[in-house]
């Protein structure tokens, strides 16, 4: 049987496993065995947790969260800082994470997604509802690493609007690889596909608006259920 609803002021550490119905800790949380809440999960500082994580509700973290084995989350996830998680993961409803997320395994997602930061899904990936992602991080086995966000692209450490890479390619300027190199030919190759990325990355985040209003709409539902 569960224990009773948990309610701390102050930070959680247990070496063993927990399991109960509503889990609200106002500091961080770490658990070294794996976790179960029955109802819904709020914690206010970072959490890890180095067995899996099952939440029947909703599950909001506001710092980093880390989970070692795998997560399913029945209700709605908010991750105010990094995410990384170990195994696979299931969310059930909407996800939004502010930071950069890292998933080892398979990710499904039944509500839409945001993520802030950078994201990696070293399984497969299913989103059941409108995906927002912030950039796209192309591997085309280039010298420098290319990330393409929706009015920029960066190259290595630099980072310029679209038209000026076109520009800059197109007058065959280079910084510290020299322009007649097979490297500075593969990168000038590679922004030609983070151009079609970047098209991609647009036609993504086209519902970007309608999303974020309704989250806020959820984020407030969220704040007045939190009170009563």
């Amino acid at each position: 049987m569960p224990d009773e609803n948990i309610y701390l002021e102050g930070e959680l550490i247990k070496t063993g496993s927990i399991q109960c119905k509503n889990l609200f800790v106002n500091g961080y949380q770490r658990v070294q065995g794996d976790q179960i809440v029955q109802g819904d999960q709020i914690v206010e500082g970072d959490q890890r947790v180095n067995g899996y994580q099952i939440v029947e509700g909703y599950q909001r973290v506001n710092g980093d969260q880390r989970v070692q084995g795998y997560q399913i989350v029945n209700g709605y996830q908010i991750v105010q800082g990094d995410q990384r998680v170990n195994g696979y993961q299931r969310v059930n409803g909407y996800q939004r994470v502010q930071g950069y997320q890292i998933v080892q395994g398979d990710q499904i997602v039944n509500g839409y997604q945001i993520v802030q930061g950078d994201q990696r899904v070293n399984g497969y990936q299913r989103v059941n509802g409108d995906q927002i992602v912030q950039g796209i991080v192309i591997n085309s086995y280039c010298k420098w690493q290319i990330i393409v966000y929706m009015e920029t692209i960066k190259i290595g450490c630099r980072e310029k609007k679209t038209d000026d890479w076109v520009k800059f390619f197109e007058e065959n300027k280079s910084y510290e690889t020299p322009n007649d190199s097979i490297d500075y030919q593969k990168i000038k190759s590679s922004f030609e596909i983070a151009k079609v990325a970047q098209q991609h990355l647009i036609l993504m985040n086209q519902n970007a608006d309608k999303i974020e209003s309704i989250h806020d709409i959820q984020k407030g539902e969220s704040n007045v259920s939190d009170k009563t």
